[in-house]
């Protein structure tokens, strides 16, 4: 018996059919640009690579050369491998190091080329100039030793000016320098007979060191009459009195440290307060990664029908936490409205009528994930259920997409396939064909604007705020 195939079992073999096709030229391009004729494999080695993701970009001047093929760990440390463009020559001296795109952006490898362009990396070489970038951890630890050297000099202080008298230590250090300086003046007297080049060399030494003991002895006399810092310690009581209140202060304060009293003492000694606040930092530094990579964009496609002169418009906002992956919200302006049905009776029998509402907006709700070339998509289209598919080409240039939205039984799907060009950087043009297997096709021709993290702080740094 003679089966017929519905509607959207045609709509499906057709979707399985261009997918397989897109997937094969996928492959087939991909192994084109970055195969071994046309790109070579660099690796380095990092102590750290939070945030990076496997197929980040790669770039030199900001300019994309390649992405990460892949990430993993290599004794202790972090290996990277990047695949690049084999036009683009890479020196055995040159420094690889990874950014942020923008203050909230993805993680990027950028390489800084170096100029022993005699020696340029075959594939598979190691670029051995690596900086990994700064985490919160780290800037933390080093606060921490700084600290301790503060805490260290101000012990230094204490026992410079409470112990042996104060000033008189100082004079004494000023006297033997002195002392030294006269005997030097007599060995140099004893040895006019040695090599005229040695002397020459020890009269300059000598002549340094005078300029220097004048200036102590400078700071000695202003000490001497109560003038500067150290002068006013000395002579000054009130000041002296002052000084060494501020260090029995910090004597205290380190006591009750020691003593386990107050929030600070309390950190330094009980371990699990200790170990809550290594769990307070681990958050904040997962938040921070994680807001580094969120990406945020507002797209706007116009298209003008041509068989009906309309415009038709998309304003789209994309939400992307990964490099492969987004979220995207936004509103179609159709002039033909929503397809809809309805049943009516006519003549002892009801028949379904189809109908266009163009009373209001029509809403979109996808979520896409990324793999190489190609991104599929998912969701609510134009107000019903849909899916798509988009293939890059020419470095993420050009972009072919196709959509299938709109199931139903008393019509065909909502077919639409368009071909949109990068002009510039945020404009775009495309043309296509929209529902191309119902009986109301339209060829369109359109633009598209898109604007990134860096683009909305342009312009809302531009915008001037009342006060």
């Amino acid at each position: 018996m003679k089966r017929n195939f519905s509607t959207e079992a045609k709509v499906g073999v057709f979707m399985l059919i261009g997918l397989l096709l897109l997937a094969y030229m996928s492959l087939q391009v991909g192994e084109s640009i970055w195969g071994k004729g046309n790109s070579y494999l660099v690796k380095a080695h990092f102590d750290y690579v939070y945030g990076l993701v496997k197929g980040a970009p790669v770039k030199v001047a900001g300019v994309g050369i390649g992405s990460v093929d892949s990430i993993s760990l290599d004794g202790g440390v972090v290996l990277v491998v990047m695949r690049v463009k084999s036009a683009v020559k890479i020196p055995s001296d040159s420094l690889v190091s990874i950014k942020t795109q923008g203050v909230m952006g993805e993680k990027f490898i950028d390489i800084k080329l170096g100029t022993r362009y005699d020696d340029i990396l075959e594939n598979g070489g190691e670029i051995l100039n690596s900086k990994s970038s700064a985490d919160l951890e780290s800037i933390l630890e080093n606060v921490g030793i700084i600290a301790e050297d503060i805490g260290g000099v101000t012990s230094s202080l204490n026992k410079s000016f409470t112990q042996g008298g104060g000033a008189g230590e100082i004079g004494s250090i000023i006297g033997n320098i002195a002392l030294l300086a006269n005997r030097l003046n007599l060995l140099l007297a004893r040895n006019e007979g040695k090599i005229e080049q040695t002397i020459e060399e020890l009269r300059a030494a000598s002549a340094e060191m005078n300029k220097a003991f004048a200036a102590i002895n400078a700071i000695s006399a202003e000490a001497q009459q109560g003038k500067g810092m150290l002068g006013k310690i000395v002579a000054d009581p009130e000041m002296a009195n002052k000084f060494e209140d501020s260090v029995a202060s910090l004597s205290r304060i380190t006591a009750r440290l020691e003593e386990n009293n107050g929030t600070i003492g309390k950190l330094l000694h009980d371990d699990e307060m200790g170990r809550n606040l290594e769990k307070t930092i681990a958050g904040l530094h997962d938040y921070i990664e994680k807001a580094e990579r969120l990406r945020t964009s507002i797209h706007y496609h116009g298209e003008f029908l041509t068989n009906s002169s309309e415009f038709k418009s998309h304003l789209n906002v994309r939400i992307q936490p990964r490099f492969d992956y987004f979220y995207q919200l936004g509103v179609t302006m159709s002039p033909r409205g929503r397809h809809t049905s309805k049943e009516i009776y006519v003549d002892g029998k009801f028949s379904s009528v189809e109908e266009w509402d163009k009373s209001g907006l029509l809403f979109n709700a996808l979520l896409g994930k990324r793999f190489h070339d190609v991104v599929l998509r998912g969701g609510i289209m134009e107000s019903s259920g849909g899916v798509g598919i988009d293939y890059f080409a020419l470095d993420d240039k050009l972009k072919f997409s196709f959509d299938a939205f709109d199931f139903s039984d008393e019509r065909r799907a909502h077919l639409k396939a368009k071909a949109e060009y990068r002009l510039f950087k945020g404009l775009y043009f495309s043309v296509g064909y929209d529902d191309f297997i119902n009986n109301n096709p339209s060829p369109f021709i359109g633009f598209s604007l898109y604007f990134d993290d860096d683009d909305i702080k342009t312009v809302m740094s531009g915008i001037p705020i009342m006060k």
